[in-house]
């Protein structure tokens, strides 16, 4: 076995670990992953993935590391941008993506030849 395993293995023991209370979180995940997730469980694997996955709702913060610390805010931001996107108004929604492809339009068309 290579370092590489060892430590996939190591992730994966640790991942089911702390998820095996949510086997109905990892089964919707699953579910939603290969496209037949019910509505229920729509709502259910986003449910996972933010709250147990992203911990959403817990402290990032980890007095001993720094690193710890960014990376737990990372999944935290995750955790926000999935949020957002559900709660988000279509119409607002469709606003920000046009205003995206015109703001890249005018930076292509803006860009200097070396």
């Amino acid at each position: 076995m290579n370092a590489d395993t060892g430590s996939d293995e190591r992730h994966l023991a640790r991942f089911l670990y702390r998820y095996q209370d949510d086997r109905a979180g990892s089964a919707a995940i699953k579910a939603l992953y290969r496209g037949e997730a019910t509505p229920e469980q729509q709502k259910l694997a986003l449910q996972a993935i933010r709250q147990g996955i992203c911990k959403f709702d817990e402290l990032q913060y980890d007095p001993h590391s720094e690193r710890n610390t960014a990376f737990a805010l990372g999944m935290k931001f995750v955790a926000h941008q999935i949020a957002k996107v559900c709660t988000l108004d279509e119409g607002r929604l469709q606003r920000a993506y046009d205003y995206a492809a015109m703001s890249h339009r005018d930076t292509a068309g803006n860009r200097q030849e070396d």
